[in-house]
């Protein structure tokens, strides 16, 4: 099965209907957004999902989607039962429609023979700006209880939100803007990091940064992923 992995959507179907065009010209079955797909907001209207789930329908393709930081979190345990301090011991994708699906944290499938985890979930640096249980939710976070749920079991390839630890390209880019250096942050990706040390994968993709590159860390390959279309 051809897999084409995305990074952050935040609920634009311009952007999404552009990768889900370009899964179709690879020949790909399903595409796979590492966090913040943001489809899943607005309580009061469910336009932007079903539409999306139509676009899947049209073009022969099925979408997963992890959670990053900027998901609502009450509204996707009120519509559809996905709750990250509940659903993450399950370790079963959630259905949402006939074409999309929800991944929880530490949920391991296997694809053409390759052995895969997901794991959401980051810190919104942005918080000054935003309202608790309005446009951020303290859910975002990586708890002890979810790591330490994930089974000493070695996988092929991570799919993460966030990232175990920053790379030289990428502590470079963040330092130029301050951005994702603070306290909070760093203790998100030492979750991360804990999952990593228990799942020892071979290969980790992650979004969260808007930040294309490939790098090696402690012989582990990265891969980080743009957001949108990009």
């Amino acid at each position: 099965m051809k897999v084409l992995l995305a990074g952050d959507q935040h609920g634009s179907l311009q952007d999404t209907t552009m990768v889900l065009e370009y899964a179709v010209t690879l020949g790909a079955e399903l595409v796979i957004v590492l966090g913040d797909f943001g489809f899943v907001w607005d309580p009061s209207s469910t336009y932007d999902f079903d539409h999306l789930t139509r676009e899947l329908k049209e073009r022969g393709l099925k979408l997963w989607w992890l959670d990053g930081n900027h998901e609502n979190f009450d509204h996707l345990r009120a519509a559809y039962g996905i709750d990250v301090d509940k659903t993450f011991a399950t370790l079963n994708t959630i259905p949402m429609s006939e074409t999309i699906s929800y991944l929880p944290r530490g949920h391991t499938f296997v694809l053409d023979q390759m052995t895969f985890m997901a794991f959401g979930g980051a810190v919104s640096v942005d918080k000054q700006w935003r309202i608790e249980g309005e446009s951020w939710w303290p859910q975002e976070l990586i708890t002890d209880e979810q790591v330490d749920a994930v089974p000493e079991l070695p996988v092929d390839v991570l799919l993460s939100h966030d990232i175990h630890t920053l790379s030289p390209i990428l502590h470079g880019e963040l330092m130029k803007l301050d951005w994702k250096l603070d306290a909070l942050s760093n203790h998100n990706r030492h979750q991360v990091d804990r999952v990593v040390a228990k799942v020892t994968p071979k290969a980790i993709f992650h979004g969260h940064y808007h930040k294309r590159y490939a790098d090696k860390i402690d012989g582990i390959r990265v891969y980080g992923l743009n957001c949108g279309a990009r």
